[in-house]
């Protein structure tokens, strides 16, 4: 009883049973579990966070989504990232960057909307994680970036349906 006191968590009787060392072991692998889960979602609900405060601290809507890119970007530890504002017709309004890339040629940028996984984001309304690009269809592969071996597309969607793809 006093190791219990001193933090031990757990204990086994002698003769250890099989069943019981089993169902101790899985119930502190899920205990592990879902700590390692709520760590990741505090760190979700941190990026959150700044975000709102970065709203609330300036009216310059450029530099508030620069800078939630930038913030979500560490939260994935992305290389690169851009986000496209669309119009109704899912053309493109703006293009924003992080990491001083340049816009991409108007035609470039509507070629990804049209036949590209950034397109099927805008159209379906649902992200895409893109594990190989090179596996992918929907991946088309631009001078621009001839980097990228996995991509997270996800789009933002307002009252009146989809505002740009991230």
């Amino acid at each position: 009883l006093s190791a219990l006191g001193l933090g031990l968590e757990d204990c086994i009787r002698r003769p250890i049973r099989a069943e019981e060392l089993i169902a101790r072991i899985s119930g502190r692998l899920r205990i592990k579990l879902l700590e390692d889960q709520l760590r990741h979602h505090e760190a979700d609900l941190d990026v959150l966070y700044h975000a709102s405060q970065m709203l609330s601290a300036s009216l310059d809507v450029s530099a508030v989504l620069k800078a939630i890119m930038e913030q979500a970007s560490e939260s994935v530890q992305a290389t690169r990232i851009g986000l496209y504002l669309l119009d109704a017709d899912l053309r493109p309004l703006q293009q924003l960057h992080v990491d001083n890339a340049r816009d991409l040629p108007e035609r470039t940028l509507e070629a990804l909307l049209k036949r590209g996984a950034a397109g099927w984001v805008a159209s379906y309304l649902e992200p895409v994680i893109i594990y190989d690009t090179a596996d992918d269809p929907r991946w088309i592969r631009i001078a621009e970036d001839t980097s990228s071996r996995s991509a997270v597309l996800v789009p933002l969607i307002g009252r009146s349906g989809v505002l740009g793809v991230l």
